[in-house]
């Protein structure tokens, strides 16, 4: 594969069993060896970097970008994406969360049972806002935002470390 084609594929391994997402879906049989595509999704046609599984979901970090979200039926941010992989043959996405506009959302951590809470981290580099964001994600379908962490620089070029567990902007998901 060329490289261009290598940043569009992303394997994830996890629970013993090998799941690929490629956008575009190009493979190339002389290419693959003890490697079997069983599934796949189209991730909205969002541009990937990073591809975290926990039980049955992946949790897919995108780069910059918006794409149109067949869920909500808007163009959004690209931001992260959870999907549902309990059947590896048929991934199906739960949830995109937009992130903010131009950002990257590359990164992407989850911790499961945090005194009885399921929580995801996701960092967001834009104009707009640099830090990270800490999702609940306890219900995977409905994402509320908890917090976010900022370092901003003042005039003077002094650093402003902040801890916001606000309410997200309008269009940013459940509060």
């Amino acid at each position: 594969m060329h490289a261009s084609e290598w940043r569009r594929t992303t394997s994830i391994v996890g629970s013993g069993l090998l799941l690929v997402l490629l956008i575009p879906l190009q493979v190339r049989a002389a290419e693959a060896s003890n490697v079997r595509l069983v599934g796949y999704s189209d991730l909205q046609g969002r541009e990937t970097l990073q591809v975290t599984v926990k039980g049955n979901y992946a949790y897919v970090g995108h780069h910059k970008g918006a794409e149109m979200n067949p869920l909500t039926g808007k163009v959004e941010p690209n931001g992260t994406s959870i999907i549902d992989i309990s059947n590896p043959a048929r991934p199906k996405i739960v949830v995109h969360i937009p992130g903010y506009k131009d950002a990257e959302s590359r990164a992407v951590c989850v911790a499961e049972n945090v005194n009885g809470k399921d929580y995801l981290l996701r960092n967001q580099e834009s104009p707009e806002f640099t830090g990270f964001e800490v999702w609940e994600i306890t219900d995977r379908a409905k994402p509320r935002r908890a917090a976010r962490f900022s370092r901003r620089t003042r005039a003077g070029g002094t650093a402003d470390s902040r801890i916001c567990p606000e309410r997200p902007p309008a269009g940013r998901g459940s509060t």
